[in-house]
């Protein structure tokens, strides 16, 4: 069985949450108030300024990141917490999807914990789209 499940790129206890199956606008960083957005057919980073990101990154990003390997974990009373926000996703269709870190592994996304590793290799590789200007 453990071959099946390494077939789909998981293991065992894992599985996969689809966090945007809803095309996504902008993407807000709580921590560095600053958003990545799409505006008239271009991704944008926007903090203090205003820059033009490379276009087929940020849709490869998405296409590699939607679908993130994930476990819901059993925890401790600790894992009551909600969490800090991490970011928030903005929908075409206006629903907004609140990420809340609530330490190292762990992320609180619609009222259930998950551990994902690669979430944050996720996040560093999005926020190195900053210095990416077309």
């Amino acid at each position: 069985m453990s071959q099946f499940w390494a077939s789909l790129g998981l293991s065992h206890n894992e599985q996969r949450l689809n966090w945007c199956d809803e095309r996504v606008q902008s993407i807000h960083f709580y921590n560095k108030d600053a958003k990545i957005t799409e505006e008239s057919g271009k991704w944008l980073w926007k903090s203090n300024d205003t820059v033009v990101l490379d276009y087929l990154s940020v849709e490869k990003w998405f296409a590699k990141y939607c679908l993130l390997p994930v476990v819901e974990p059993q925890l401790s009373g600790d894992s009551q917490a909600q969490g800090a926000p991490l970011f928030e996703a903005l929908f075409v269709n206006g629903e907004r999807l609140t990420f809340h870190q609530i330490d190292d592994e762990h992320v609180r996304l619609k009222g259930k914990v998950y551990r994902s590793k690669i979430l944050r290799e996720a996040l560093k590789e999005l926020l190195a789209f900053d210095p990416k200007i077309e």
